[in-house]
């Protein structure tokens, strides 16, 4: 998520650059429901607009890697 904001805002977490679009605004927090539990995400917000991770996006792909990770471990 900080390098999908990072490019979203024009610079990286506590970086000055004179070319940033937007700024950060804190965190919000959200619960992902998964089939292996609950995870807990602390997504960065902005001043003006919206941000959403690509991964919650299409859900059932996402949590299908997260399946798969903890089953590989």
């Amino acid at each position: 998520m900080e390098l999908e904001i990072g490019s979203a805002t024009g610079a990286g977490y506590g970086e000055k650059n004179t070319m940033r679009r937007v700024r950060r605004n804190g965190y919000r927090d959200r619960d992902w429901e998964t089939r292996a539990g609950t995870v807990v995400l602390r997504i960065p917000k902005l001043r003006k607009g919206r941000y959403l991770p690509s991964f919650l996006e299409p859900r059932r792909m996402a949590e299908k890697v997260l399946t798969a990770l903890i089953q590989g471990s």
